[in-house]
């Protein structure tokens, strides 16, 4: 049974994007937290400065036979006026395809976020993206 068929609650999705993204960090040699606070999901522990992480984990909304035409759509607002996420939530957005467990690092724009992100299936199909998106948030902006 496909994953997606078992996991019918919409927090639970998240929660598995959450734990996919702290294994993958720890994996790397990252030390994680998992926390629950609004506009922030995992901390990461940089020279004993902290670096929140929001995690955001999507479905594909069309299942079709070519698999090119999937198309992700995350929801980046928070709270409960649902505006969208900014640095004063998180530093680093994580989008999650849960569907083919792959995922990508943004930093959040000072300015905020829109709150809407769509991606193609493309967005997630370069080798070492995990990795490689990682330590380009890492580049740019510093734990606090």
């Amino acid at each position: 049974m496909p994953l997606i068929s078992k996991i019918r609650n919409q927090r639970q999705r998240g929660r598995v994007g959450e734990l996919f993204v702290a294994l993958e960090l720890e994996t790397l040699g990252y030390p994680t937290s998992l926390i629950d606070a609004p506009g922030c999901d995992l901390i990461v522990n940089i020279n004993s400065m902290a670096l929140r992480i929001q995690v955001k984990s999507a479905y594909p909304s069309r299942y079709k036979k070519n698999n090119n035409n999937k198309r992700y759509t995350f929801s980046t607002s928070t709270g409960s006026a649902k505006r969208g996420l900014g640095r004063k939530d998180a530093d680093v957005v994580c989008f999650v395809a849960s569907d083919i467990r792959k995922a990508v690092f943004n930093v959040i724009p000072k300015k905020g976020m829109s709150k809407t992100k769509h991606f193609k299936l493309n967005y997630f199909n370069e080798d070492n993206m995990f990795e490689l998106s990682w330590k380009k948030c890492l580049e740019k902006v510093t734990p606090t």
